[in-house]
């Protein structure tokens, strides 16, 4: 699935062949993934891939950055819980 997506962006003018070319060598420099690689390049932001990507599988899209966080839901996470697992940034 994730090199039909790749493809994607490609075919939908996201991005060059060449620019996923360079996000794959970049990626397997870094042992990261290629998304992670796109976004490090600057061919896309976090939020536009995020949004891609909710698209490919077929989920909504949450700008997280945009939201916020009723003080009664985050005290239903202990801290402890919340901090090892990086639940609130």
């Amino acid at each position: 699935m994730a090199e039909d997506y790749l493809k994607k962006l490609v075919r939908d003018g996201v991005i060059s062949r060449d620019q996923l070319h360079e996000a794959e060598e970049l990626s397997s420099s870094l042992g990261t993934t290629v998304d992670d690689a796109l976004v490090r390049l600057g061919y896309v932001s976090a939020g536009e891939l995020g949004q891609l990507q909710a698209s490919q599988y077929g989920y909504d899209f949450v700008n997280l950055e945009a939201m916020e966080i009723p003080q009664s839901v985050i005290a239903l996470i202990p801290e402890s819980v919340a901090r090892e697992n990086v639940v609130i940034p």
